[in-house]
């Protein structure tokens, strides 16, 4: 995927994004027990949530090792700190789920807000 011009590398980039966020939705979707995504069956209610689970975490590292071949220090880096934002934001919905809170309505838009500015 390694392009000569910036254009070419800001295209691979969306696309590396775009791949990358499928597997976050599939993780979520384990996470939150969705059986549905988009008017079918959710991929781990049809592969199981070993497979389902292998092959986004599979999926999330190859788009990690394209951005280190596109040669941009910064890519990895952002891509990182990024995925971080979602895991920890997941990581705080899921305990306000198991532990029966309620956030507030800003704490609930803070977590919104910092997974929509990596999935944007």
């Amino acid at each position: 995927m390694a392009g000569g011009s910036a254009r070419h590398e800001i295209k691979d980039r969306k696309n590396l994004d775009f791949i990358r966020s499928s597997s976050d939705i599939k993780i979520d979707d384990i996470q939150d027990n969705t059986l549905v995504r988009r008017g079918v069956p959710a991929a781990h209610c049809v592969y199981g949530v070993p497979l389902t689970l292998n092959t986004s975490i599979h999926i999330i590292t190859l788009v990690l090792q394209e951005l280190l071949l596109l040669g941009t220090s910064m890519a990895p880096k952002i891509f990182c700190e990024g995925f971080l934002e979602v895991i920890r934001g997941q990581g705080i919905e899921l305990y306000w789920r198991d532990n029966f809170i309620c956030p507030t309505e800003e704490q609930y838009d803070e977590i919104n807000r910092k997974s929509k500015l990596v999935t944007a």
